[in-house]
């Protein structure tokens, strides 16, 4: 509690101990009723209707923290299904605009089984031999200027199935609706609800990368070097290494420099395609490859992020950029980058 004490030149103020007022004794109270017209409706008791641990007459079932939690996490995935038809049904009736967003059909690229060392995945996780994965690009990230100090960005969202395993690669910016909305249609038309998605990769934390990711309250979240599934936090392999075998054909790799904490996502071994990077922010576009001023102004550390670009124009035959179509790695790129001197691999 604060009080104000007058002097005659000044006034000052000082902290006093709030007075604790004296409880009242609680009553026991049974199981209490809701009327709602001719309705009644019970609630379980509450708090104080608990005596030294036991129920009042064992009128009412104790709830472990647990229940409510899967309780409340069924409700929000009925809320999202709730959600998403209602604004469907608000852009059909044009009371919603449509989202500003190409709506080109998914971008599907084949990708081959790679012989990764699955020691630590489970056994519905082990690949069987020439299995594929597959990936969608769900939107395709735009970057442009529209005033002296204002920006759009526009997220790349890639989605990846491999096996039986779905996995979505950043999830947008949290207040475009109409970008929601774009997102769960896109979902929807591959026949994936919110739920069915098992992992959720978050390249860095800038919130046109990381918005919208309570819509997979099921999913295991992948951000830095952290990984979360509900409630439940833990350190992955980023936390000591410089990778994560997430799924046999999809590698978690560390990517710093736009952030401190940026991951790509490697797709690797594919038939046509080689491998596949989606890299977040550590590329914004093809583009910025001739005009670094695209990238480097939002560099957290130009150095750290040129060696991840190279690492990335290394590794992978194609890039999907945070904000620009897919690209093709060139073979000057590669020379560009030192890739045989630096990392091993020539032209």
């Amino acid at each position: 509690m604060i009080t104000e004490q007058e002097e005659e030149d000044e006034a000052e103020f000082v902290v006093t101990e709030k007075q604790k007022e004296p409880e009242p004794t609680p009553a026991p109270v049974k199981k209490s009723q809701v009327f709602r017209g001719d309705e009644k409706i019970n609630r379980p008791a509450n708090t104080d209707e608990v005596l030294n641990g036991q129920l009042i007459d064992n009128e009412v079932e104790a709830k472990n923290p647990q229940d409510w939690e899967d309780k409340m996490r069924a409700l929000t995935r009925e809320l999202g299904f709730v959600l998403q038809k209602l604004r469907i049904e608000k852009e059909e009736s044009r009371k919603l605009n449509k989202t500003n967003f190409d709506p080109k059909p998914p971008t599907i690229v084949e990708v081959k089984t790679i012989d990764a060392n699955t020691n630590n995945l489970d056994d519905n996780d082990r690949a069987p031999q020439q299995r594929k994965a597959f990936i969608s690009i769900l939107r395709e990230g735009v970057a442009r200027q529209t005033d002296i100090n204002e920006y759009v960005f526009t997220a790349s969202i890639t989605l990846i199935r491999d096996g039986n395993k779905i996995i979505l690669v950043d999830t947008g910016l949290a207040t475009d609706i109409n970008g929601h909305t774009d997102l769960l249609n896109k979902l929807s038309k591959l026949s994936i609800s919110p739920p069915q998605v098992n992992y959720v990769i978050t390249t860095h934390g800038h919130p046109d990368h990381s918005g919208n990711t309570n819509d997979f309250p099921d999913a295991i979240h992948f951000q830095g070097n952290m990984l979360h599934h509900h409630i439940k936090f833990n350190f992955s392999d980023l936390f000591e290494k410089d990778s994560h075998q997430l799924t046999p054909n999809v590698q978690l790799i560390k990517t710093p420099g736009h952030t401190p904490d940026d991951i790509s996502v490697l797709v690797k071994n594919t038939d046509k395609y080689g491998t596949v990077a989606v890299a977040g922010d550590v590329f914004i576009a093809e583009e910025d490859m001739e005009f670094p001023l695209m990238w480097k102004p939002m560099a957290w550390n130009e150095r750290i992020q040129e060696k991840s670009r190279q690492r990335l124009l290394c590794d992978a035959d194609y890039i999907i950029p945070g904000h620009g179509k897919v690209f093709k790695v060139k073979d000057e790129m590669r020379i560009k980058a030192q890739c045989a001197s630096q990392w091993g691999r020539g032209v």
